[in-house]
């Protein structure tokens, strides 16, 4: 099969459509780049590929996807091959996750490229890194919050394939043919323009880009998502649960500020609870709590959606309307204050309360007009 051919069937891939569910332009864009990726072309031209997007939109699991995916093709083509059964954590046994805040910054450059006998103190024998195992792709999460030091070392290794252990001299050198998955929810550009990250390194991880988008920009697909996950769930599970088509209808129509993260706690505490609890109190009770402990998100979804959308103008890769961006920030502000309203339920006497400048009346008429809008 060509590479046209299988970027065309992309849509159907077994293995893609399973574990990347969803009938939206931006699921079928997400499949479509896996199968590009792993193309025979892709495999050589992409050796690194930067994985972008909202914290708990599902980074690390399109990372998982695109290592299993890889994994699934060559053990199908090679008679070897399994079924949808396995699951990814078996079909994506050779990428090598790395959380890189949470290594220390004294043990980084060991963690990755190894150490020799003596090279500091406690190191009492050799320690072969990350790099120096036979992995078939290397996912660097986070890769935003590196070191501007260790930024330098990771230039190095992906763009020549090689790296130095810690104390090791030119003898010692190894090299790693692993693909790169640099992953990261930060904006890399204004880090750059800050002086924060290598603008090097930057052009050097995105020789293919994907950007996976928040769940309130492919709703089409939150049913199928959200199916996929209490199935998974069902599967480790002693007894099976479904959601009822009203909880599916409310997931279907809630912003999920937290993405898929929030979405599996979620269904976790609402399996935990037997049912006790509505699923949308759940949800909503997940990112109530991670507010309220601080740990939410620093960045405004809209504004950097606007922002991509004005940069991808400036670069003259689309056209845009002022209006119809500032049309666009309205609509997603009534869809929040609709999705608040029908949650909680105000009475008159609460909005009347809460509004200084309309009566109840002209609230809930308002609100009524906006849910038909959207």
């Amino acid at each position: 099969m060509s590479t046209t051919e299988q970027l065309q069937a992309a849509g159907d891939d077994e293995f893609l459509m399973h574990f990347l569910p969803g009938s939206s332009e931006q699921a079928l864009k997400l499949r479509r780049d896996v199968a590009r990726l792993n193309t025979p072309l892709g495999r050589s031209l992409a050796s690194a590929v930067l994985i972008t997007g909202e914290t708990g939109a599902g980074k690390n699991h399109l990372a998982r996807v695109i290592a299993a995916h890889a994994r699934w093709l060559d053990l199908r083509n090679t008679g070897g091959f399994l079924g949808l059964g396995a699951g990814l954590k078996h079909l994506s046994d050779r990428l090598a996750e790395i959380n890189l805040p949470g290594i220390p910054e004294m043990l980084a450059e060991s963690t990755l490229f190894g150490h020799r006998k003596g090279a500091f103190t406690g190191a009492v024998r050799d320690h072969e890194g990350y790099f120096a195992e036979d992995y078939s792709d290397i996912l660097l999460d986070e890769i935003g919050d590196a070191s501007l030091a260790l930024q330098a070392k990771l230039l190095r290794v992906i763009e020549t394939g090689r790296f130095r252990p810690v104390g090791g001299t030119q003898q010692d050198e190894g090299s790693t043919g692993a693909r790169i998955l640099a992953a990261t929810n930060r904006p890399l550009v204004d880090l750059v323009k800050g002086a924060q990250f290598r603008c090097d390194l930057l052009w050097r991880i995105s020789e293919f880009s994907i950007q996976v988008p928040p769940l309130r920009q492919r709703r089409e697909c939150i049913p199928a998502i959200l199916q996929s996950i209490v199935a998974e769930l069902n599967a480790v599970a002693p007894t099976e649960t479904r959601l009822s088509p009203d909880d599916i209808r409310w997931a279907a129509g809630y912003a999920w500020p937290g993405n898929i993260r929030q979405m599996r706690h979620a269904v976790k505490r609402w399996r935990l609870e037997s049912g006790g609890v509505a699923f949308s109190d759940a949800a909503e009770d997940c990112w109530g709590e991670l507010m309220a402990a601080g740990a939410g998100p620093t960045v405004n979804p809209i504004a950097e959606h606007i922002s991509r959308q004005l940069d991808l103008a400036l670069g003259g890769q689309q056209v845009t309307q002022l209006s119809a961006l500032v049309d666009e920030a309205a609509r997603e502000a009534k869809r929040a204050i609709v999705q608040w309203y029908d949650s909680h339920r105000p009475t008159a006497d609460d909005l009347d309360h809460m509004f200084t400048d309309a009566q109840p009346r002209s609230v809930q008429n308002k609100i009524a007009k906006w849910r038909k809008e959207l």
